[in-house]
């Protein structure tokens, strides 16, 4: 009886060690396909973001009045040669 039990035992565990790895491989295909779906979904996400971290960095220290440019001069209204 006791032969039988651990017979039962070890097919059991045996049977879902396969189901286990059955899953797995299920899980491995899908992450994959999944993985390539997002990254061409991702890239243009992230050169969005890229160009905002650029757009950021110049804007940074730029208040509106003038300040942060680099020319000395002042604008001029008028179309001459000023």
């Amino acid at each position: 009886m006791f032969l039988v039990t651990v017979r039962s035992m070890t097919d059991f565990l045996d049977e879902k060690k396969r189901e286990i790895k059955g899953r797995m491989e299920e899980l491995s295909a899908l992450i994959d396909e999944l993985k390539s779906r997002i990254a061409g979904e991702l890239e243009p996400l992230e050169a969005e973001h890229r160009q905002l971290e650029a757009a950021l960095r110049a804007l940074d220290g730029v208040d509106g009045r003038g300040a942060g440019r680099s020319s000395g001069r002042a604008r001029s209204s008028g179309g001459g040669s000023g």
